[in-house]
């Protein structure tokens, strides 16, 4: 069964608000000692109470009393430095909420700058039947978004590697032997046969493909060609 959320307000009832009081001493009392053991640090409690005379110390009286003592002996910049009274912790609850409000003012004021940039390129609206403080608020809302694209073009341009020029073309290699076909003889071509191309080279620059290609054919017409005239 899900506990009921407790409302944080004065209990007008006197039993209901003493057996509160002790049934969360007993657990402020148990994650003091869990926070003391799992992170190895020293702390201390005191708690007054209107029913009873004296304070209720934990761990100890001893053990407070050497706490306290060596939190007197921090100098009191270090001690106030994350220190907080009720005072200073309502103000930074309220500075807190303030950015808090202005983030979601600023997020409300790009959406409806959005929305009002896609009617009008939409044709929904008419930009020349808006406001002059409109008009205003879409021309800063432009420029900052063109200074934010320009910023991230530079990033890019910055964090992109240096283009690799493509590798220099090698020319093929026509071989041959007798061997490979018996009707050569001396380096002469018989009929049937076809020239072999070694070592093929592939180029990821279409212009570099092109241009061997190119050679390729100029050199296979001239051998071709010898081979004729032999």
């Amino acid at each position: 069964m899900p506990k009921h959320k407790v409302k944080l307000a004065f209990i007008t009832n006197y039993y209901a608000r003493k057996a509160s009081l002790k049934k969360r001493k007993d657990s402020l009392k148990k994650k003091l000692n869990e926070l003391c053991t799992l992170c190895d640090i020293e702390a201390c409690a005191i708690m007054y109470s209107p029913n009873e005379s004296h304070p209720d110390l934990w761990p100890s009286k001893e053990g407070v009393e050497d706490v306290v003592d060596k939190f007197n002996k921090i100098p009191e910049m270090e001690q106030s430095k994350k220190m907080y009274n009720h005072d200073t912790y309502i103000k930074s609850r309220i500075t807190k909420t303030e950015e808090q409000i202005k983030k979601q003012i600023k997020d409300n004021w790009e959406t409806e700058m959005c929305n009002k940039m896609s009617e009008c390129f939409s044709g929904e609206r008419s930009i020349s039947n808006l406001p002059i403080t409109d008009l205003n608020d879409l021309v800063t809302f432009a420029d900052q978004r063109v200074s934010e694209i320009e910023s991230l073009i530079e990033s890019l341009k910055s964090a992109a590697p240096a283009a690799v020029p493509p590798p220099d073309p090698q020319p093929p290699v026509v071989c041959g032997s007798n061997a490979d076909n018996p009707g050569m003889a001396g380096g002469m071509a018989a009929d049937g046969y076809v020239p072999v191309v070694e070592n093929p080279v592939t180029f990821d620059s279409e212009e570099a493909t092109d241009e061997w290609f190119s050679d390729w054919i100029d050199n296979m017409v001239d051998t071709f060609g010898s081979f004729s005239r032999g």
